[in-house]
């Protein structure tokens, strides 16, 4: 059986994405004790948590809405936890004429209340006025798959030799990280060795969601994998959206010289 729920807050709970406003209709509704208050935000927790969505301005409309002694702590203490974990920006609507009085009385002095409006107008307007403080999602589809990065690398058993091309490629988060390190990783697994790395880097481009993956991809799979390591190719200049990648120190530049450091490399710890 469900939880019985005291009082059902389904259709009372409205998102519009648009404008980034969950819209909470308490109106007439009585909450009696701490068990309810509990019951009531719980649901409106659950339905934030299911927007897939974290942050949004609350218009809550209390109109007629009552609140007994015994639950006035739960409510208090429950109301400014919402805000805080959620609320971009709150507004409360109270279509009363006790409360156009009271706006009215305090107009102009400090006890008026900004975010409190007797009419739905112009509190939709006070939450336009506030800024979002959503913070944009990355896509991180990947725009690369394992067939078009397996051919990326070549091995060679005469001296243990994995060539990894990433020439051309452009990282742009942490998807296509994923993809490009982790197919290699994978295919090196396989061969159930280590190898001498070979890794042609020009015009590698790491866009800077990326920087950070990248940086502990390229780490991992050299710690895992590697005998050795030298790359080349050509770096580019670096620029506040991206950066050339050097998996390597700055000579050799082409793969002819890279080829004999490496040599050079497994003669000494052959």
């Amino acid at each position: 059986m469900g939880r019985f729920i005291m009082i059902d807050m389904t259709d009372r709970i409205l998102f519009d994405e648009t404008t980034q406003m969950v819209e909470i209709d308490f109106s007439g509704l009585t909450l009696g004790s701490s068990q309810i208050v509990n019951d009531v935000y719980d649901q409106i927790h659950a339905a934030i948590a299911a927007s897939g969505e974290d942050k949004w301005f609350i218009l809550l409309n209390v109109t007629g809405m009552r609140v007994d002694s015994f639950a006035w702590t739960s409510q208090s203490r429950r109301g400014k936890a919402l805000t805080k974990a959620h609320s971009q920006g709150s507004v409360k609507l109270d279509d009363s004429d006790i409360t156009r009085k009271e706006l009215a009385r305090t107009a102009g002095t400090d006890a008026f209340n900004p975010n409190l409006f007797a009419g739905r107008d112009a509190a939709l307007a006070r939450i336009a006025s506030f800024p979002s403080q959503r913070v944009a999602k990355l896509d991180r589809t990947p725009q690369y798959d394992a067939a078009q990065i397996s051919g990326r690398l070549t091995l060679t058993d005469t001296g243990r030799l994995a060539e990894i091309d990433l020439s051309g490629l452009t990282l742009r988060h942490s998807g296509d990280v994923d993809v490009v390190y982790g197919t290699i990783a994978m295919m090196l697994e396989e061969t159930g060795q280590k190898w001498f790395f070979l890794i042609n880097t020009e015009g590698l481009r790491v866009e800077q969601p990326a920087w950070l993956s990248q940086s502990r991809a390229a780490k991992r799979l050299r710690l895992s994998y590697a005998l050795g390591q030298v790359g080349y190719g050509t770096a580019e200049p670096r620029d506040n959206a991206a950066q050339i990648v050097a998996l390597h120190q700055p000579e050799p530049r082409d793969r002819r010289a890279a080829l004999a450091e490496l040599d050079a490399m497994r003669a000494r710890v052959a």
